[in-house]
């Protein structure tokens, strides 16, 4: 147990008052009493807020403003916010495997894969996911892809107390960019892609992909790097760091994988010479499973069980989830980048049977770059493509999807902007041994219209179609 004159001694900091620190936090959400409250608010009036919400939740505030009963001065934030966390803290780190993933394509499902593989051993872990963080077969709630450093030292506390020693946590570009991960130090990072994506963060591809790459910085000494070899991005990685590098590929590679067969329900591969059965779909996924059996190999894990492991992985939520309805095959994909929509249509001609029938949309508020080859690649893949709307937030939909068709050839093209009615309509039109790829929203449950959510998720509404289809039947 540590006061508050305690911690303030130890950063440095010349304020007294005799409480029990019970947490901190730099989310007004996440105040409860006895905690330290970082706030980061530049606006007076909204800081003043925030202090209100403290005072009533008997918890104390570090602003950048004056000195109260319940408030404490700093002239900067984000030294002190670290100095605090890493004295309240101490030692947390210890004894813990932290496990990073990151890539435009490919984090939730590699978290979900490491998750699953160490489960198969019996070893529980400590997951921060895109929407979740999850512990112990309990799932919270989270507000970024890579929650804060409060954020993620209170769960890795959590962790510990049961009995938790692998962390997994997937590292997008803003967190790295933002010093969300200031205080982490990796014991390994795994690296899955580097695409083209949230430009309307970063502005220029160049500053998007550096971002990525400097998470190398954040590898402890001693850490590992295991990395797709086939990503020429990722090759950089060579002339950028020191830290040890394994590389997973196809040719050339210090762990190799072939592909064998991919199906329209499975995929079979060969890794290090010994044959894989997944239900899991793709090349990308034949990928991200080869990356995650390299780690497993590098902890230590007995390589007798990977077979029986990969056979019984099973594929994230709105991550190439497929679905059997009467007659035909509905991919259900979180693909939102040209890439990652590229490369599941071209998966889906592969393995057709038929036609290939594609739901996209573009997120409003987002890159506007990418709504043309988001849209040219739809088109090109599919026999018919239907655009529609995807989180259009402020945008209005009708100026998203010209943008989609701008300077593209629509002569198989549908424009439905409302989504259920789009689902609707290809589900109509779907005939036996298609595949109707539903590509950018994945498991998502909501459409975002300027302020409103609107409650809506595609698989459940694919279901209930076909249900309702059967009884009428």
């Amino acid at each position: 147990m540590m006061t508050l004159t305690t911690l303030f001694h130890k950063a440095n900091l010349k304020y007294t008052k005799d409480i029990v620190v019970e947490g901190i936090c730099d989310h007004s959400d996440d105040i409860e009493a006895g905690y330290l409250f970082i706030c980061k608010e530049r606006s007076y009036e909204k800081a003043t807020t925030y202090l209100q919400i403290a005072i009533r939740k008997k918890a104390y505030v570090l602003w950048l403003f004056e000195t109260t009963e319940w408030s404490f001065h700093v002239d900067e934030m984000e030294p002190y916010q670290n100095l605090l966390l890493s004295i309240y803290y101490q030692g947390i780190l210890d004894d813990i495997c932290l496990i990073g993933v990151c890539g435009t394509n490919g984090k939730s499902s590699m978290v979900s894969l490491l998750q699953q593989c160490l489960s198969f051993y019996q070893q529980p872990c400590l997951v921060f996911g895109t929407g979740f963080i999850w512990c112990a077969g309990q799932s919270y709630g989270s507000r970024n892809t890579t929650p804060s450093l409060p954020v993620i030292f209170r769960h890795i506390k959590k962790g510990k107390e049961v009995g938790i020693r692998y962390v997994l946590m997937e590292v997008s570009s803003h967190s790295i960019v933002q010093k969300r991960i200031a205080l982490l130090r990796f014991d390994y990072v795994l690296f899955t892609n580097i695409k083209r994506d949230h430009i309307d963060f970063h502005k220029l591809c160049l500053h998007y992909q550096y971002s990525k790459l400097s998470l190398h910085r954040y590898v402890k000494k001693e850490g590992t790097i295991i990395m797709n070899a086939d990503d020429t991005i990722l090759q950089e990685l060579h002339q950028l760091c020191d830290k040890r590098i394994l590389t997973v590929g196809q040719v050339g590679a210090h762990f190799q994988y072939q592909l064998v067969r991919l199906a329209i329900d499975h995929s079979e591969f060969l890794w290090e010479q010994e044959s894989f059965v997944t239900c899991l779909l793709g090349e990308h996924n034949v990928c991200n499973i080869s990356l995650c059996l390299a780690c497993l190999y590098h902890l230590g894990f007995s390589t007798t069980q990977f077979v029986e492991c990969v056979k019984q992985l099973q594929s994230v939520a709105g991550r190439l989830e497929v679905l059997h309805v009467r007659n035909f095959y509905v991919w259900i994909d979180y693909a939102h980048t040209p890439s990652s929509l590229k490369q599941v249509l071209y998966l889906a001609n592969q393995v057709k049977q038929h036609r290939v029938l594609c739901v996209i949309g573009c997120g409003g508020n987002r890159d506007q770059g990418k709504r043309a080859l988001m849209g040219a690649i739809a088109k090109t893949y599919s026999e018919i493509a239907i655009f529609t709307s995807d989180n259009p937030r402020d945008e209005a939909p009708y100026r998203i999807l010209y943008d989609m068709i701008k300077g593209n050839d629509i002569t198989n093209v549908e424009i439905i902007e409302n989504r259920e009615y789009a689902l609707k309509y290809v589900m109509k039109i779907a005939q036996e041994h298609d595949i109707i790829v539903i590509a950018g929203k994945g498991d998502e449950r909501e459409q975002q219209f300027r302020n409103k959510k609107i409650p809506f998720h595609d698989k459940e509404y694919i279901l209930k179609m076909s249900e309702v289809e059967e009884q009428g039947e």
